[in-house]
């Protein structure tokens, strides 16, 4: 693409970090993580962030998910980027961080949790056994009548439940 004079924009940066994250290639990710901070993207562009936090917490480089959720001002911040940050979290077995992560979610206020946020976080409860915890999200869920149809939340707090006994 850029050998016939294209320039990547937005949109083809967070394409080429997910495929990144998704492969393995952080070596490459990295490189292109350095390429939009100086073109100012990280900041001004919340799925470059939000496809950023997913690369590094995808690839158990949690502190630089960390990081780079950090570096991206609170009203930038989308549930995209919570919930990368709260599924990496949970995905490598950080789940007191991963909860830790939701409350300040909530303390924030900028963004609402979703059904992916909530089977993440269900997810924490069950192997942190924060069964209190848990159940308030379950009654979150409630409240905001997210169960539904949706199987893969229902199988969620059924295991979270039977993990906290």
């Amino acid at each position: 693409m850029q050998e016939e004079g294209f320039g990547p924009d937005a949109i083809t940066f967070s394409c080429i970090l997910k495929s990144c994250g998704n492969i393995g290639a952080l070596d490459r990710g990295k490189e292109i993580h350095v390429e939009v901070e100086r073109k100012g993207l990280v900041e001004s562009n919340p799925f470059i962030g939000s496809t950023l936090v997913d690369m590094y917490a995808k690839s158990c480089f949690l502190e630089e998910a960390q990081g780079v959720f950090d570096s991206i001002s609170s009203p930038n911040r989308n549930i995209i980027t919570w919930t990368a940050l709260i599924t990496g979290y949970t995905e490598h077995g950080r789940n007191e961080q991963a909860i830790e992560c939701f409350e300040n979610l909530q303390k924030e206020g900028t963004a609402s949790p979703n059904a992916t946020t909530f089977v993440s976080i269900l997810k924490a409860c069950g192997s942190a056994r924060a069964l209190e915890k848990g159940r308030q999200c379950h009654e979150i869920i409630l409240t905001c009548n997210l169960l539904g149809k949706d199987i893969i939340l229902q199988n969620a707090l059924i295991d979270m439940y039977a993990k906290c006994g």
